[in-house]
């Protein structure tokens, strides 16, 4: 019996015809975080749910292009960050779906490939446009510089696929790691927020809402003892 990376393995071999060569970067891999409603977040905060979403497109220049297969692997710092729910996979994304999060501190081999366009065969190209591979839920625990890196998968079979290619995209030819289409998000801008961007940020530990009260009420204080007649 096949194990299912080498299954894997053969269906590609099999479903996608023809053999292309591109100089450059074929593929992009960007990231973002939103809160729980789904809004994009510019500051995340200590003890704040949200979720880290994983995007690709294909940036070649083909009416019949699209990421067929979306696999890597991202660390992240498990002392600033926890894991806080399942993965969820996009709505294009539904076969081979693979995550290990076992070890903390990494999404090792996540990822899926293609279930189609509705209404289409998994094996019709889906488009070049961006499209969500997958979300992981986490909370912010701990203030501190922290990055979430993306690399290739290291499981054999586990490879970066575009339709119209029968072999594995190279590796020269992913940025796993890319800014295309983010936002520009401003960082320091609010004391006590994360300022996030597609991979890498602050975190800073938020005042308790007392020190703030405080501080006014001694401030008006001063000012009327010290005010000039």
């Amino acid at each position: 019996m096949f194990s299912t990376t080498l299954k894997l393995t053969l269906l590609f071999g099999l479903i996608l015809s023809g053999t292309f060569s591109y100089a450059g970067v074929i593929v992009e891999f960007r990231m973002d975080a939103t809160d729980v409603g789904g809004n994009v977040l510019d500051f995340l905060t200590v003890d704040q749910d949200f979720n880290l979403n994983v995007y690709t497109r294909d940036v070649r220049d083909s009416a019949r292009g699209g990421v067929f297969a979306a696999y890597m692997d991202v660390t992240y710092d498990p002392s600033t960050f926890q894991i806080a729910g399942p993965v969820k996979f996009g709505d294009l994304y539904g076969n081979g779906k693979r995550q290990d999060l076992t070890t903390t501190g990494i999404l090792n081999d996540i990822g899926a490939f293609s279930s189609g366009l509705p209404g289409q065969s998994p094996f019709a190209p889906i488009g070049i446009g961006e499209h969500l591979v997958f979300s992981v839920p986490l909370k912010a625990i701990q203030a501190g510089e922290f990055a979430f890196i993306g690399s290739a998968a290291m499981t054999l079979g586990l490879d970066v696929l575009v339709f119209g290619e029968n072999a594995p995209t190279r590796p020269e030819e992913i940025d796993f790691n890319s800014n295309a289409n983010a936002r520009s998000l401003a960082r320091d801008v609010n004391p006590g927020a994360v300022a996030y961007s597609a991979f890498s940020g602050s975190v800073v530990a938020v005042p308790e809402p007392s020190s703030f009260v405080l501080l006014a009420i001694a401030t008006v204080g001063l000012g009327l003892h010290f005010r000039r007649k």
